[in-house]
C-alpha cells in the first residue's frame, strides 16, 4: 500500500510541475524542492481519517447500507499512522 502511495504521489507532483512549467513562465523550482515536495506530501492526516468517518452508517430495513465500513476505517487509519510515523520520522533527513 505504501508502495502505492510513493508511485502515485510522484506522478501527481511531477506531472503537475510539467504542466504548469508549459503553461508558465515565472521561476521554477529545482528538483530538490520538488523531491521535498513529493516527500511531504506522502504523509497523510487527519483530513482523510476525518473523511472517512463521515461514512454513513444508517440502516435500510435492519441492514446496514455499508458493511465494510469499519474495514475501510481501520485501514485508512492504519496507512495515516504508517505514514505519518514513517515518513514523518526521516523529515530531518530530508
Amino acid at each position: 500500500m505504501t508502495a502505492i502511495i510513493i508511485v502515485g504521489r510522484f506522478i501527481a507532483v511531477w506531472t503537475a510541475h510539467g504542466i504548469f512549467k508549459a503553461c508558465c513562465k515565472m521561476k521554477d523550482v529545482d528538483v530538490n524542492e520538488l523531491l521535498f515536495i513529493t516527500y511531504g506530501g506522502m504523509i497523510r492526516g487527519a483530513i482523510a481519517f476525518g473523511l472517512v468517518l463521515k461514512i454513513d452508517d444508517t440502516e435500510v430495513d435492519g441492514e446496514t447500507v455499508f458493511r465494510e465500513r469499519g474495514c475501510v476505517i481501520t485501514t485508512t487509519l492504519a496507512c495515516v499512522i504508517i505514514t505519518t510515523v514513517g515518513f514523518g520520522t526521516f523529515m530531518p533527513v530530508v
